[in-house]
């Protein structure tokens, strides 16, 4: 049997048959075209050649409210005559396409409709599109692959929201429309508008990706002899090794890992991440080795996205999307529990942005698809490979909970409970595969020794350095850590420099009114529990919470406790995100009754993009 860590098994040789796979693929393509084209000649509404089409219509905005002068008071001898007939109500567009429709309709059986395309066509355009995509990836080399799969992504993203938002042509008949309507102008106002906002969303993402993949282009190397480092990297990744080769070989992803000592579960393991879709698929298609540096890369970009999903759910602008996703990118706590093999602690602080905007648009929308974001993120999280960061993230969602359960009246706060209780019996059902046997067997698989006290006692003055500076030296009672040395990566916590704080929260306070336009109205929720998550995880990472560790016993599970400074990081970047984003807001250009300011708030803006640029 080969050996599943040797490197030629992991990059293959090109095969020959490459040619034959692409010319499939371009056929397949062709094909759907040709479907496509066959089936757009239904969209216009036809009459009859011999009909001859009515006389221009004038249309005017509906519905028309002019009022007509009142009819004259008859006299005494004429009250007891009929009454005379009610006014005819003023023509709306609406009753003039009506009326068009069943001018049409009576005379379709004059010649045979179009053939309309069926729901089978339908999915075999599909099915041809899909086959056609998944060869073309298996067939591009990385990292072209995944930058390619970022790009389909964001096609079909933009293509999806756009066929809801892009109203179809108004046809009454053959050389008819109604280009001069108001409503119709409106309309196309509208879906203009939409497109420039979803250009400018794609733009901001794409942005996103590309500086995802900078920061992470030493791990998209096609580098078979490389590997991510770290002591313990092999043994915590071997569980993508061992499926990714035996899915090759034996074309079956095995539920027993026979290689490990005396064996252990392959999938319900909470090491085991072949569960998660985006840490285990580049192992299939890469194998292992090549496989585990993509989903890193993945993952960071991940992560970026993450923030500006979460910045969107905040409601900031651009500044604030764009912002948040770059300082999540370059979160320390993150890329150093990779940089040092840890690929599943530092790859599953990547979807806790996505729980924070699920739940956020959960409790603040009635909408569905937020309940299955905040079920599928943290399902995914659990997932990731290692449970450290689930209990923080646990921590987080019942703080936002408990800060909007007040919020409305006794009906809205109904609906928000029924939504939070059906998003969590969401996320236990789907978590369930690892949840149920993990929680069984817990004494023998996932157990780790328990902490002593509250973890290690470090410097509060260090910790607090390690947010604004990525070289730090964590004083402890009997030794000194460095954040670059062995077991230092746990207390890496670099998200912004100091000065950008003094900017933002000393030099231009947000408490001064016009320095400061929040995006939502009761932005104070919001900043409530980040700066007690900030304060909670800073002393947790700092070894002060001893007297928790004494009363919760199952709180010994969660050791190196400085782990915990990644939460606060990523609360901090969050509260900078929001208060760019309100400062940029006040320095918009002032109002036509404050003209004296305008100058000294266009020069602030300047000032600020220049900083944070």
């Amino acid at each position: 049997m080969n050996n599943p860590f040797n490197p030629q098994h992991e990059d293959p040789q090109p095969r020959q048959d490459r040619w034959l796979v692409l010319a499939a693929i371009g056929i397949m393509v062709m094909a759907a075209a040709i479907e496509l084209w066959r089936s757009s000649k239904n969209r216009l509404l036809r009459v009859p050649q011999n009909v001859t089409p009515p006389a221009p219509l004038t249309v005017v905005d509906a519905p028309i409210t002019q009022q007509r002068p009142a009819a004259p008071m008859p006299p005494q001898s004429q009250f007891f005559q009929p009454p005379p007939a009610a006014p005819v109500p003023p023509p709306t567009l609406g009753s003039l396409l009506s009326s068009s429709e069943d001018a049409r309709k009576s005379k379709q059986t004059e010649r045979p409709a179009l053939p309309t395309i069926k729901f089978s066509d339908r999915w075999f355009i599909y099915l041809l599109m899909v086959i056609a995509v998944v060869a073309l990836l298996l067939n591009t080399p990385a990292p072209y692959s995944i930058y390619l799969i970022v790009a389909l992504i964001i096609a079909a993203s933009a293509w999806a929201i756009g066929q809801r938002v892009t109203p179809e042509g108004v046809v009454i008949e053959d050389g008819l429309t109604l280009p001069d309507a108001p409503i119709v102008r409106k309309v196309r106002t509208f879906s203009r508008t939409r497109i420039l906002t979803l250009a400018l969303y794609a733009v901001e993402i794409a942005a996103i990706c590309v500086a995802g993949a900078w920061v992470t282009e030493n791990y998209l190397r096609n580098n078979p002899q490389e590997r991510i480092t770290g002591g313990e990297e092999e043994w915590i990744t071997s569980s993508s090794y061992f499926a990714a080769k035996a899915l090759h070989e034996y074309g079956y992803i095995p539920l027993w890992d026979p290689f490990w000592e005396y064996g252990r579960p392959l999938i319900e393991n909470p090491v085991s991440f072949i569960t998660n879709p985006f840490s285990f698929i580049p192992s299939v298609l890469y194998g292992g080795t090549q496989g585990i540096k993509i989903s890193a890369a993945v993952t960071v970009i991940l992560a970026g996205i993450g923030g500006w999903v979460l910045a969107y759910s905040l409601g900031l602008g651009t500044l604030g999307r764009v912002l948040l996703a770059m300082l999540l990118i370059g979160k320390g706590g993150m890329i150093g529990m990779m940089r040092e093999g840890y690929f599943q602690l530092g790859g599953s602080q990547a979807y806790i942005p996505w729980v924070m905007a699920g739940m956020l648009l959960t409790m603040r929308t009635r909408s569905r698809w937020p309940i299955v974001l905040t079920a599928v993120s943290f399902t995914l999280l659990f997932f990731a490979g290692n449970l450290w960061f689930t209990l923080p993230t646990l921590i987080l969602m019942g703080l936002l909970a408990l800060s909007h359960a007040f919020m409305g009246d006794n009906t809205e706060r109904r609906a928000r409970l029924q939504r939070l209780i059906f998003a969590g019996v969401l996320t236990v059902t789907l978590s369930m595969v690892v949840l149920l046997p993990a929680g069984l067997n817990f004494n023998r698989i996932g157990n780790h020794p328990e902490e002593n006290g509250g973890g290690w006692y470090a410097d509060m003055g260090d910790i607090f350095r390690t947010y604004t500076e990525p070289l730090v030296d964590i004083h402890m009672p009997n030794e000194t850590i460095s954040t670059w040395g062995f077991f230092g990566h746990i207390y890496i916590a670099y998200v912004t420099p100091v000065w950008l704080v003094i900017l933002l929260f000393l030099l231009l306070p947000p408490a001064l009114r016009m320095l400061y336009r929040p995006a939502l109205r009761d932005e104070w929720r919001i900043w409530a529990v980040g700066i007690i998550m900030i304060a909670f995880c800073t002393l947790w990472g700092a070894g002060r919470l001893g007297l928790l560790y004494e009363i919760i016993p199952p709180l010994r599970q969660w050791r190196f406790v400085g782990r915990a400074l990644a939460v606060a990081a990523f609360w901090i970047a969050v509260l900078i995100a929001m208060r760019a984003d309100g400062l940029w807001r006040a320095l918009l250009p002032a109002p036509s009754g404050e003209k004296v300011t305008a100058g000294g708030r266009f020069a602030l803006r300047g000032a600020l993009a220049l900083g944070l640029a």
